[in-house]
C-alpha cells in the first residue's frame, strides 16, 4: 500500500508539473500572441499611412497631369498607380497570412485549453484514487486493531482461567492434604504423651 500512495503521489506530482508548464507555455503563448498581433497592427498601419501618402501623390499627380498632361509626368502617374497596385497585392497577401496566423494560433490556443481539461480530469480521478487507497489503508488497520484487541482479550481470559484454576487446585489441596497433616501430628501427639 505505501509503494501504492508513493506512485500515486509520484504520479500527482508530474501531473501537478505538467500542468503548471502548460499554465507557463499557455502564459508565454499569450504574451508572444499580443506581441506579434500588435507588431502586425503596427506593420498594417504603417502600410495604410504609406497607402494613403502615395494616394495623396497620386492624386497630386493626376490633377497635374489634367492640368500639365505631358509625356513624363503621365509616365510617372503610372509609374504610381502600379506601386498602388502592388501595394494593395503586398497588402492583400499580408492580411491572408495575417489571418492564417491569427486562426492557426485560435487553434493552438483550443488545443491548449482542451489539454489543460484533460490534465485537470486526470488528476481529479488520481485523486479520488488516492483517497480510495487511504480509505482501504484505514480500513485495514482497524482491522488489524480490532483483531489485536481480540487476542489480548483472549489472553487475558486463558490467563484469569488459568489462575482460577490454580487456586482450585490449592483449595482441594488444603481440604485434602492439611487434615491429614494435622491428624498425623495429633496421633504422634498422643502417643508421646502416652508413653
Amino acid at each position: 500500500f505505501k509503494a501504492e500512495n508513493a506512485s500515486l503521489a509520484k504520479l500527482r506530482i508530474e501531473r501537478e508539473s505538467a500542468l503548471e508548464k502548460l499554465r507557463k507555455e499557455i502564459a508565454d503563448f499569450e504574451q508572444q500572441k499580443a506581441k506579434e498581433l500588435a507588431r502586425i497592427e503596427e506593420f498594417k498601419k504603417e502600410e495604410m499611412r504609406k497607402l494613403q501618402k502615395e494616394r495623396k501623390v497620386f492624386e497630386k499627380y493626376t490633377t497635374a497631369a489634367r492640368t500639365f498632361p505631358d509625356k513624363k509626368e503621365r509616365e510617372e502617374i503610372q509609374t504610381l498607380k502600379q506601386q498602388i497596385a502592388d501595394l494593395r497585392e503586398d497588402l492583400k497577401r499580408k492580411e491572408t497570412k495575417w489571418s492564417s496566423t491569427h486562426s492557426r494560433l485560435r487553434s493552438q490556443i483550443e488545443m491548449l485549453v482542451r489539454e489543460n481539461t484533460d490534465l485537470r480530469e486526470e488528476i481529479k480521478v488520481m485523486e479520488r484514487f488516492r483517497l480510495d487507497a487511504w480509505k482501504r489503508a484505514e480500513a485495514i488497520e482497524s482491522s488489524l486493531e480490532v483483531e489485536k484487541k481480540d487476542k489480548l482479550a483472549n489472553t487475558s481470559v486463558r490467563f484469569q482461567n488459568s489462575q482460577i484454576s490454580s487456586g482450585t487446585q490449592v483449595e482441594k489441596y488444603k481440604k485434602n492434604y492439611l487434615p491429614m497433616q494435622g491428624k498425623r501430628l495429633h496421633d504422634l501427639f498422643i502417643k508421646h504423651f502416652r508413653m
